[in-house]
């Protein structure tokens, strides 16, 4: 023959050499069990193999001995129709690294700005600079180096898109997978610059594979290039109560496990791993696709290796017009009800006390009993028992403030959180005041949590009441401290018990209740522009198959940012970063007097401050006096990209010290301050 096999059993593969080696250190043109000719990680799967020992060849067909796996893998030569990795998260596909530069300081024509792009692997790298001319703008900037970046064929390593909003250079990797994150970002200036330019990370970050799957997953077999995996396009009949095994002619085999088929055409077919796999005692499947012709012909593909995982999460989201990018997350407004939460953690101590109060900013002060406080408001107290656990803890204060007249509560089903809901739907729930505290000394903690009310009020509001369902966009963003809701597939198999096993079936809608939490070891957390957002509850979605309702409450501190980069994560696995757009809503913050004494005619200078940054337009603040001796302005206004206005206070004629009351009022949140009236 013309081909030599060397079985090399010490580095776990076969080497090809398609003709003779005539010199020493030869290398090879093919390898069988590795990638790369370099990673060893031999395991059962069909890309990998164990101590190699002897081999056989019949002219068409080579025998390997797979000796540690106790197998023969015959290998055919021919084109492959599913290449490596071709099985992946449906959801993910894709996940790129990313980067962010933030542009800042001072703008002064003639500054020179470069960023340098490279590899980690390289010494080769590729300078962008751009000038600061006159008349620029933050927003101009980061346009301008977005343009230089991806001029002609473009930087080799990244693609560049503009946040001009929040004054960032988004890079994002060419290249899927981890290789992304061996991408360098660097930045230097020119002298006395007082332009500046805040690279996220000196390297790209968040690029992984998505072929590693966990049972019960959405998964995606992708065609190698010039082949087809179907002569048919076919889609699951909607709303049956069984996915299909043969769709189009096409069948799935993992392990030799026929998988339910949700979608098949030439280059893509859509199944689920069956939810069984989470009991099998392997970390690897092999996949392979038979193929009906439209002839009558039956094929069978090439046998591919997967990974299992107990939970790989990706979210699903739309597309985008450009390859790579961060694509918009099929995200959803989630209530049509203001909203919070209270979160119970700590430690168990019999004799504790912890309180909750609804309705009132007015501060609780803890006792070695029930706290005082609560002004206006109403409290509900616990007494936590010895043999009490956080559940039962959260249990118990969800069955009081269902009794509360305004509003009332569900525990989560991720960690041990209250969720608060107003009784009132839409924005007459917006602004109610929540707060809680604990007894001196326990062990109990209780943090509420939600945009701040306004100064000197103390805890939290339920807040951001929209249109459940309505799906988050541009002209109907999330907001800080809304709950959202996103889909997502590869959290794995839920915790199982009585009420739930019977509905977690393979290629089945879940019926069973709404409250299933994935497996303990493989809680959900998630960040939202690196942020922490609170994960309230991550469960199988009634009425889908293998796929997952999260639910998250963005940071209240959150800023305006149309693209907001969102992920989840399970343990070391983080999901594909998508995108959301948020955008700050003002709020209330406090109004202060200077001087805040006054005599007959005299005028203080107020100013009313607000959480954040009007966005757009400018927010109007109504204002009031309690006396007619103090006059003030009926309003004043924070123009947008503000925080502030200022307004004067005008003293009349004083018969007598006393004291007059400012109220500011913007929605249902007011703030007051007091002037002392002298003669």
């Amino acid at each position: 023959g013309t081909r030599l096999f060397v079985a090399d059993g010490g580095n776990d593969r076969v080497l090809i050499y398609n003709t003779i080696p005539t010199s020493n250190a030869a290398a090879a043109d093919e390898v069988l069990g590795q990638t790369d000719f370099v990673s060893d990680a031999p395991t059962d799967g069909a890309d990998t193999m164990d101590a190699p020992l002897s081999l056989a060849w019949d002219g068409t067909n080579l025998y390997v001995a797979d000796t540690y796996n106790q197998r023969i893998l015959v290998y055919t030569p021919a084109e492959q129709d599913l290449p490596y990795n071709a099985v992946r998260n449906a959801a993910s596909l894709n996940i790129y690294a990313v980067d962010t530069v933030t542009i800042g300081g001072t703008i002064k024509s003639g500054d020179k700005l470069t960023l340098t792009i490279g590899v980690s692997t390289s010494t080769t790298t590729v300078p962008y600079a751009y000038t600061v001319q006159s008349g620029d703008s933050f927003a101009g900037i980061v346009n301008g180096l977005v343009a230089l970046i991806n001029a002609g064929k473009g930087d080799p390593n990244v693609f560049a898109t503009a946040d001009t909003l929040t004054n960032e250079v988004v890079l994002t990797a060419r290249t899927p997978g981890r290789a992304g994150n061996n991408v360098t970002v660097t930045v230097s200036y020119s002298s006395n610059a007082q332009i500046t330019a805040t690279a996220q990370s000196a390297n790209l970050s968040g690029g992984s594979s998505a072929a590693s799957i966990a049972p019960g997953s959405l998964v995606s077999l992708l065609a190698a290039p010039g082949t087809t995996l179907s002569d048919q396009t076919a889609v699951a009949p909607a709303g049956v109560k069984q996915l299909p095994l043969t769709l189009g002619g096409v069948e799935v085999y993992f392990n030799g496990v026929q998988s339910p088929l949700l979608f098949v055409s030439p280059t893509q077919i859509n199944a689920q791993l069956p939810f069984a796999f989470q009991f099998s005692n392997t970390s690897t499947a092999n996949a392979w696709v038979r193929i009906q012709r439209n002839d009558g012909a039956i094929t069978a593909t090439n046998t591919v290796a997967m990974t299992i995982v107990p939970a790989d999460p990706g979210i699903f989201a739309g597309t985008c017009s450009l390859t790579p990018c961060q694509p918009p997350a099929l995200a959803y407004h989630s209530s049509n009800y203001a909203t919070g939460v209270i979160s119970v953690d700590g430690s168990i101590k019999g004799g504790n006390i912890g309180s909750i109060c609804i309705g009132s900013s007015t501060a609780l002060t803890p006792t070695s009993s029930t706290p005082t406080g609560c002004t206006g408001g109403r409290i509900y107290n616990y007494t936590v028992q010895a043999s009490d656990s956080l559940y039962s803890v959260q249990q118990a204060f969800v069955a009081m403030l269902n009794k509360d007249p305004h509003v009332t509560a569900t525990p989560s089903s991720e960690f041990s959180r209250i969720l608060l809901q107003a009784r009132t739907p839409g924005a007459a729930g917006n602004g109610i005041a929540f707060q809680s505290g604990v007894s001196t000394g326990s062990g109990l903690l209780l943090t509420s949590i939600g945009p701040a009310p306004p100064s000197p009020g103390v805890g939290a509001l339920l807040c951001c009441a929209s249109t459940a369902g309505a799906p988050l966009t541009v002209a109907n963003p999330a907001i800080p401290g809304e709950n959202i809701l996103v889909y997502a597939t590869g959290l794995g198999v839920p915790s199982l018990n009585p009420a739930i096993d019977q509905y977690v079936l393979s290629g089945q809608p879940y019926e069973g209740p709404a409250f299933n939490t994935p497996q303990s070891a493989q809680f959900v957390s998630a960040l939202i522009d690196n942020t922490t957002a609170n994960v309230l509850r991550a469960e199988l979605a009634p009425g889908m198959v293998g796929i997952y309702q999260v639910y998250l409450q963005l940071n209240a501190s959150m800023k305006t940012n149309p693209q907001a980069q969102l992920t989840i994560a399970q343990s070391s696995f983080v999901s594909n970063i998508v995108t959301i757009p948020v955008f700050a809503t003002a709020l209330l913050s406090a109004v202060a007097c200077s001087p805040s004494t006054l005599n007959s005619s005299g005028t203080s200078t107020c100013t009313v401050t607000l959480s954040t940054t009007v966005p757009q337009s400018a927010t109007t603040i109504a204002l009031a006096s309690s006396s007619s001796l103090l006059s003030v302005p009926a309003s004043v206004s924070v123009a947008a990209g503000a925080t502030s206005a200022q307004f004067t206070a005008t003293a009349g004629t004083i018969p007598s010290s006393q004291t007059a009351t400012i109220t500011a009022t913007l929605g249902n949140e007011s703030t007051s301050t007091t002037i002392t009236l002298n003669p």
